[in-house]
């Protein structure tokens, strides 16, 4: 039995959401490697996944996974947002 279009888009979102987590993940772990680069693509395209579906809270953790990496931050674009439009403090 199929659910309503809402529910099936909530859970479409919900996948999508957690994919942009596990290329963060990911991206921590390439950075371990020492795999920058390949570590800086997956951060922006979490990031871009996060700008996509408006989640303040993932934009938050993309921000703070490159906090330290400062190239890493300037290759995704990631930055602490006030909010999921993209203005910054």
């Amino acid at each position: 039995m199929r659910g309503t279009p809402a529910a099936t888009e909530r859970d479409t979102e919900r996948v999508v959401r957690a994919a942009a987590h596990g290329l963060l993940d990911y991206a921590q772990q390439l950075t371990r490697l020492d795999e920058m680069e390949a570590a800086a693509a997956a951060a922006d395209e979490a990031t871009a996944i996060a700008v996509q579906l408006r989640c303040q809270p993932l934009l938050d953790r993309a921000a703070d996974a490159t906090q330290s990496e400062a190239h890493i931050t300037a290759a995704a674009g990631a930055r602490r947002r006030t909010r999921a439009t993209g203005t910054r403090p």
